[in-house]
């Protein structure tokens, strides 16, 4: 089957720039992979292998949660790459990380107030440098068609990469964020995907992860599995939870974590640690290595020294990294640190210098990928 007509267009286009940009330089295949093993890798540790996953693509060359990313990290050959996805105001689900278009498109505003075909029509994208390029915003089904045009499928092996959705909350003064939540998304992008596994024949449900934060997902299992069972999309589920320390370990964060632990579609939990000994979320890590479950980490990109970007787009939540340096007594954070994600067990980073730590851990014997082939 072949991709709809803008769809072609795009990745006619997409492929111009790529090669202009010299990102199609290695002869990687997503379909080297196995995508079973890589889940399977993506659940349960594997000696001699830390899974990488390219952060909203690779993004250097082409702008953020595009097709023309996801292109270059298959391309560059990562076993698995992440994409965040948000709904407009028409109830699509879009690939973009801000819940405002301002930093990352030539126009302005909430991405909810937004119909489908303003932006199909009017926006482009621009690079993280604000050049305005050709690209438009890419939908997440035309993001599935893109992974079902790289899926193989040959004597029961699937090959191809995995392909993790972050699914994104509103802002509080989002005036649309009532139906725009990350739940709502969950539902929205579900039934996308079990559209295109009828409309392809391809089993891309086996490497779609859908991720989202133990807020936004309901403590009862039951209450989840209804929903999607309703929006006819359960039996290609994937999850995995993100969860945030809580001093009180009364949160979300450990309701999830206990009502979902052993559920066979939750792939994973993503503990958010700041700093060894944070209250909680080291229990939570203890109780994943206790368990030989896989522990994701994710070393967030610092926009500066002391600091990352908000998700609108603006600079900067403060970040106290200095160890000689207390300010208001508040604790150092490295979660922005890949080696201290490694210290305390991480065998899964999702991160935006995805390249440099395959280098890094393929110079350590930590990139045996043999294993997901």
């Amino acid at each position: 089957r072949r991709p709809a007509p803008r769809l072609r267009r795009r990745l006619a286009l997409l492929a111009g720039l790529a090669a202009g940009a010299g990102l199609w330089s290695s002869t990687a295949a997503a379909a080297e992979f196995d995508v079973e093993k890589v889940v399977a890798a993506a659940r349960s540790p594997k000696p001699d292998l830390v899974l990488l996953s390219a952060h909203r693509g690779l993004w250097r060359d082409a702008p953020e949660n595009t097709i023309t990313a996801m292109d270059a990290a298959v391309r560059a050959g990562f076993e698995s790459v992440e994409i965040d996805v948000r709904l407009n105001g028409s109830g699509t689900p879009w690939l973009m990380h801000d819940f405002v278009l301002d930093r990352l498109t030539t126009a302005t505003g909430y991405l909810s107030s937004w119909q489908d075909e303003a932006l199909s029509e009017l926006v482009r994208l621009r690079q993280r440098d604000g050049t305005v390029t050709e690209l438009g915003l890419n939908t997440f089904a035309e993001a599935l068609d893109y992974y079902a045009s790289e899926m193989t499928v040959e004597d029961g092996r699937v090959g191809g990469f995995m392909l993790v959705v972050d699914l994104k909350s509103p802002a509080s003064s989002d005036p649309n964020g009532a139906n725009t939540s990350a739940y709502a998304a969950l539902k929205a992008s579900c039934r996308v995907l079990a559209d295109k596994i009828a409309s392809t024949g391809k089993p891309l449900g086996d490497g779609v992860i859908f991720k989202l934060k133990a807020r936004e997902i309901p403590t009862s299992p039951e209450v989840l599995e209804a929903d999607l069972k309703a929006a006819g999309c359960f039996d290609d589920l994937l999850l995995m939870a993100v969860l945030h320390p809580d001093p009180r370990n009364a949160g979300p964060g450990q309701k999830v974590l206990q009502a979902y632990f052993d559920k066979p579609y939750m792939v994973g939990f993503e503990a958010v640690l700041e700093y060894v000994g944070q209250p909680n979320a080291t229990q939570w890590i203890a109780d994943l290595k206790a368990a030989d479950r896989t522990v994701p980490g994710f070393p967030s990109w610092n926009e500066y020294p002391e600091g990352v970007a908000s998700s609108d787009g603006l600079c900067c939540v403060y970040r106290t990294t200095e160890p000689t340096q207390v300010t208001d007594r508040r604790p150092l954070d490295y979660s922005g640190s890949f080696l201290f994600h490694l210290q305390v067990g991480a065998n899964w980073l999702t991160a935006d210098t995805a390249p440099f730590l395959n280098d890094y851990l393929a110079a350590r014997g930590l990139r045996d990928l043999d294993q997901i082939r």
